[in-house]
């Protein structure tokens, strides 16, 4: 299948059945089609969170979780800095279309609190269950790398900067 979106001539991927839709340019840009009845909806996303390389090699190790990413940066990231950094809507809160805020104003200081699951959520993220019971936060490997490099920096390993 074919079809034109703005500038882009866009060829369905067979091996998705049709669904995702790449632009041939090697550009990253996705488009997603949802049909519901007989109306189409195209999505352009031209930064997915997938473009991010998943890491080679995730572990418990004693109370921080261990990345191995593909370029052999290695990150060690405690437990009460990845629960204070949670991206979860309870942790960080959200914003309604006039700005008002919501939730993020529970406590920050997690001391003690340690991983004690994780889950995968597609090849995008993570989600870790946490010892004080918490388990919302999905954690992009973009927001990994990027906590990973806050952590080597010499950067709070204790909460959210």
């Amino acid at each position: 299948m074919k079809c034109q979106g703005g500038a882009h001539h866009f060829t369905t991927d067979p091996a998705v059945g049709g669904k995702d839709i790449t632009d041939g340019t090697g550009n990253g840009l996705v488009v997603s089609i949802a049909v519901f009845g007989a109306n189409t909806i195209l999505r352009e996303m031209s930064n997915p969170p997938s473009l991010t390389a998943p890491p080679l090699d995730l572990q418990l190790i004693g109370h921080e979780i261990a990345l191995r990413w593909p370029d052999a940066t290695e990150d060690f990231l405690p437990g009460e800095f990845l629960r204070a950094c949670s991206p979860s809507a309870e942790n960080m809160g959200e914003r309604d279309i006039f700005g008002k805020q919501y939730g993020g104003t529970g406590p920050k200081n997690f001391a003690g609190v340690t991983v004690v699951s994780w889950k995968y959520i597609g090849n995008y993220a993570v989600a870790f269950t946490f010892s004080d019971g918490h388990n919302t936060g999905i954690y992009t490997w973009k927001y990994l790398r990027a906590l990973g490099e806050e952590v080597r920096a010499g950067g709070p390993a204790t909460g959210p900067t």
